[in-house]
């Protein structure tokens, strides 16, 4: 695994970095990934629900508005992502510069 100058894989700071990451990859994913399964067998065994519209005469589908909140929810899992880990990022680099 290639790693920045400065950076040893075997430091308590690095090791931290890694376990965050991974929880944090995995802790998303699973949440994300049974949404859209959720989401995907409720398009599959609950149609008439999820073609029901919003209201009376509209054209806006529970499950369109469903699909939205969905791809807004990956957006933000994302971004929390980013932030997250840049976090975790600068505070093992700011601690291995004080090494």
């Amino acid at each position: 695994m290639p790693s920045e100058p400065g950076i040893s894989i075997d430091s308590a700071a690095y090791r931290k970095f890694r376990r965050i990451h991974g929880r944090l990859s995995r802790t998303l994913i699973s949440a994300l990934l049974g949404l859209v399964l959720a989401f995907d067998l409720l398009c599959i065994y609950a149609k008439e629900f999820m073609g029901a519209p919003m209201a009376q005469g509209s054209v806006i589908s529970i499950g369109m508005v469903m699909a939205l909140f969905i791809v807004m929810l990956i957006l933000a899992a994302a971004l929390y992502y980013v932030v997250r880990i840049n976090s975790a990022y600068l505070d093992m680099r700011g601690s291995l510069d004080d090494d």
